[in-house]
């Protein structure tokens, strides 16, 4: 207004009322099946918040409480402990919410990322030495859940990324 220049910055995170508040009281009699937990607490997220869906749900393994098992808190809380203690992740893209095994994707594609299709500069060995971080043009097909492909100097092969930040401006 008036010549000043504004700039207004947003921070958006897919699902984060769902992931902040839904609370969750119940209690499972025993022999209940860890997938009949984990789809309670899914279920749970979608019946309060209508923004969020329900996507793919699979590999979760078989497993009994023997003694049943009480859920209270915060729905993410206890997706957080279930899913780490069966080598499970849960995550929400677009809205959607999965759970998958660790190192598994959503579907089979993958996507290709090189010099020629966006890759800036060279990927960097994270720090724990556990995996990659790399910096390309804003591709809005990379997400968590996804396969990539990475061709490059110092890094080659196929990825499943545990984390991926959009950044950019349009001006």
């Amino acid at each position: 207004l008036n010549g000043s220049d504004w700039e207004s910055k947003f921070t958006i995170k897919d699902g984060i009322k769902a992931i902040r508040s839904t609370p969750i009281s119940k209690s499972f009699t025993k022999g209940v099946s860890l997938e009949t937990i984990i789809n309670e607490l899914v279920n749970k997220m979608i019946s309060e918040h209508s923004e969020i869906s329900k996507g793919v749900v699979k590999d979760i393994p078989v497993f009994t409480f023997n003694s049943g098992r009480s859920l209270f808190g915060n729905c993410r809380q206890q997706l957080d402990e279930l899913t780490k203690s069966f080598n499970l992740k849960w995550f929400i893209q677009d809205n959607t919410i999965y759970v998958l095994e660790n190192n598994k994707a959503i579907g089979t594609e993958i996507i290709l990322l090189n010099a020629s299709s966006g890759l800036i500069g060279r990927p960097e060995k994270l720090e724990d030495g556990k995996g990659w971080r790399f910096k390309s043009l804003m591709r809005p097909g990379f997400n968590v859940g996804t396969w990539i492909k990475v061709e490059s100097l110092t890094a080659n092969g196929i990825f499943l990324p545990g984390k991926v930040i959009h950044t950019g401006n349009w001006k």
